[in-house]
């Protein structure tokens, strides 16, 4: 199981921060879980809200400001938000970064960076709930992982393995990004049971979001087959559970 650190290590630092993916150039972890969106002059930035009123309690959207107003704003807490490339030039040649994509306009901006920089594909994973912003990325990059973030969605539907079953074969993902409660709202022999066997007929991953006690990781532990990849906020007491398993 390899641990990812859910926009950065944030224990300390504000997530999505520079300061939090410096924290996560640690040998205890395998990577990072970072956001996506696109700001007013065209760069890619790492930011999860569509504005900063909750963390910075401006009304201002992402879209609506240039990488160096944000910081501007961010400066007042004393910290820097980053531009994927200064993500990647920090951290892809040694760690896994899953890149989610929170809107469509970022994508084609995503798509020019990544052939500008000329970086390789072998630690990214690019995940979206926004199925469909995916597709061009592995159109552009042969060798592109894509993840499906899977929601409330199938809570909904008549047929929710059948739900994932269907995005799985339209998309052919690399992986499925779930959430950990849905060991809480689905019976845990049945889901087991179903992404075993949907792991034997597509050779999906599994990526778990987000894993953040003990509690929560027990039936990955108990069940390796269906957990690739852990994203958490707690990343020392995940890997010391994990570490305390293997011993």
């Amino acid at each position: 199981m390899k641990v990812l650190a859910h926009r950065g290590v944030h224990h300390d630092f504000l997530e999505n921060s520079l300061q939090a993916f410096q924290a996560a150039k640690s040998p205890i972890i395998n990577g990072v879980e970072l956001d996506i969106r696109l700001s007013k002059e065209g760069e890619v930035v790492v930011f999860h809200d569509e504005d900063l009123d909750r963390l910075f309690d401006e009304k201002a959207k992402i879209a609506d400001l240039s990488l160096a107003q944000i910081n501007e704003i961010a400066s007042k807490k004393n910290v820097i938000i980053p531009s994927l490339q200064q993500v990647f030039d920090l951290l892809l040649e040694d760690a896994i970064i899953n890149v989610e994509i929170k809107e469509p306009e970022v994508v084609f901006p995503l798509i020019d960076l990544i052939k500008r920089g000329g970086y390789s594909q072998v630690n990214l994973i690019y995940s979206s709930f926004i199925h469909n912003t995916l597709p061009p990325i592995r159109d552009a990059f042969n060798d592109a992982k894509i993840g499906l973030l899977i929601g409330s969605e199938p809570e909904g539907a008549a047929d929710p393995m059948g739900y994932i079953q269907s995005a799985v074969q339209i998309y052919q993902p690399y992986s499925l990004h779930l959430p950990i409660q849905a060991f809480e709202k689905f019976e845990a022999d049945m889901l087991i049971h179903a992404l075993s066997d949907l792991r034997e007929k597509s050779n999906v991953q599994y990526a778990w979001w987000t894993v953040n006690t003990s509690s929560q990781l027990t039936p990955l532990k108990a069940q390796p087959c269906i957990c690739d990849y852990i994203i958490t906020d707690q990343t020392e007491l995940i890997v010391r559970s994990l570490k305390k398993q293997g011993e």
